[in-house]
């Protein structure tokens, strides 16, 4: 990455012309599930961006501006051409078809921009208005030697994405807040759909006491379909251009509270509680075969749960800490097609949404001994607990009511162990860890683990420190 430019002018506090330059290379070894394995499927590419960043407080009195685009140029390659089936020893066979998974030879650039712009004036001490844009842009062009309509279809992969948001502020210091937005959101995939939605909602809090702190807040929200939800991602996310934008009502409402036993025992709560309607709920299954992740909608789907958090500190010796989520998700939509495309009840109907955690949280320890072999030393010791508590890969109605013939994501547990030693006053570092210390099974999906025991050193030395 590099930047030229101004800074501390009259016109500007910083105006920077830049470019990012970057390469990539990445095997892919597995499909959706880990019964589909590769041996050959590669991925290269490069970074081609440049950037414009620009920032202007008082542009005029009460006005601060911020500017910030980038554009990528970047190209890649999505290489395999190996017609064999593998297993994860190594092994291989020709496939039966000759084809495998299907052959790529993919080159194509995945070329998207980004502006956004943020307009913030102060009306008074207590009031402040803010007024913003994102503008996104996405265009897929490229050819695959095994696959002639790789970008040639019907709809060419293009999207054009454009938040546009209001917001007004009064804060009354240690007393109150509260906030009010709006957001009008287009996107348009030429060719194929358009969608304009508006969106709003509003913030408040009020300090009962300067150490309690109620909060609420309400959003009518959208989430607008990703590029890569809609063409693929041309490794595992199969495009699906039928995608329905999401919306929903959310509801937020909790508090803080933090207080001191004694001078050096300092405590803090927190707790939130959470209520959803989404209307079109986005969500991920399997396709057909079960080789990608497809994104589909839901006609409906309520949400309620609620989140809480507990820390302890003592002097600036110690500190403890503990995180809690409970989510359930239930499905709404009442009615389905079946095979003969008839309007029938859903089996699924009021079911607990598959695949996803509902009972989840972690734990964290840390321990400063300051000046240790001598003075301007420090070394930190950290524990954390990761815990997820067991769920259905797909609807819990479904299979057996023993649960014998249902495929379920396992409890998981996991420990981790940190330390680093900083010396001279943080000129030299050096960082151990031990990740998953009892080589448990963890999975970011089903049957994709995530690596066992691992341990990792890390190096860090301070030529010089500055500020710009």
């Amino acid at each position: 990455m590099a930047n030229v430019g101004v800074v501390g002018k009259k016109f500007a506090d910083q105006l920077l012309f830049g470019i990012t330059l970057g390469k990539n290379y990445k095997e892919l070894q597995t499909g959706a599930r880990m019964v589909a394995v590769f041996g050959g499927w590669h991925r290269r590419g490069n970074i081609v961006m440049p950037t414009l960043k620009y920032r202007k407080t008082d542009l005029i009195k009460g006005l601060d501006l911020t500017v910030n685009a980038n554009y990528n140029l970047g190209k890649e390659q999505n290489i395999d051409t190996l017609s064999a089936r593998f297993d994860w020893y190594g092994n291989s066979k020709p496939h039966p078809s000759g084809e495998g998974r299907g052959k790529s030879l993919a080159k194509y650039g995945n070329n998207n921009g980004l502006v956004t712009a943020t307009a913030n004036y102060k009306l008074t001490d207590q009031q402040s208005i803010a007024l913003s844009n994102a503008f996104s842009t996405f265009n897929r062009q490229g050819s695959d030697a095994f696959n002639e309509n790789f970008t040639r279809g019907d709809v060419r992969p293009r999207l054009n994405k454009n938040v546009l948001g209001l917001g007004y502020t009064y804060n009354e210091k240690e007393k109150w807040s509260t906030s009010i937005f709006g957001k009008y959101l287009y996107q348009n995939t030429p060719g194929q759909q358009a969608f304009n939605k508006l969106g709003f909602g509003a913030a408040v809090s009020y300090f009962i006491t300067p150490s309690l702190q109620l909060k609420a807040s309400y959003e009518r929200a959208n989430r607008l379909p990703e590029a890569n939800e809609l063409f693929g991602d041309v490794e595992l996310v199969q495009g699906n251009l039928s995608l329905k934008p999401e919306e929903s009502q959310n509801i937020n409402a909790g508090f803080s509270y933090g207080f001191a036993a004694r001078e050096d025992h300092r405590f803090l709560i927190n707790a939130n509680a959470i209520y959803r309607y989404s209307y079109n709920y986005i969500y991920s299954r399997l396709n057909q075969n079960q080789s990608a992740l497809i994104l589909d909608n839901l006609d409906g789907v309520f949400t309620m749960g609620g989140e809480g958090e507990l820390r302890y500190s003592y002097k600036k010796f110690l500190t403890i800490g503990t995180t809690l989520t409970y989510q359930y998700l239930q499905n709404q939509q009442q009615y389905v097609y079946d095979n003969n495309n008839n309007l029938v009840l859903s089996p699924v109907y009021k079911d607990q949404m598959p695949n996803i955690p509902y009972l989840f949280g972690n734990a964290d320890a840390s321990l400063t001994l300051r000046n240790l072999g001598q003075k301007g030393n420090v070394l930190n010791i950290g524990y954390n607990l990761l815990y997820v508590h067991a769920f259905w890969l797909y609807w819990p109605s479904r299979g057996g009511n023993d649960g014998g013939d249902k495929y379920g994501i396992p409890m998981q547990l996991s420990h981790d162990l940190n330390a680093v030693y900083s010396i001279n006053n943080g000129r030299y570092n050096i960082g151990l860890e031990v990740r998953n210390l009892t080589d448990r099974r963890l999975y970011d999906n089903f049957s994709l683990q995530k690596p066992g025991r691992g341990f990792y050193v890390n190096l860090r030395y301070f030529f010089n420190s500055f500020k710009i």
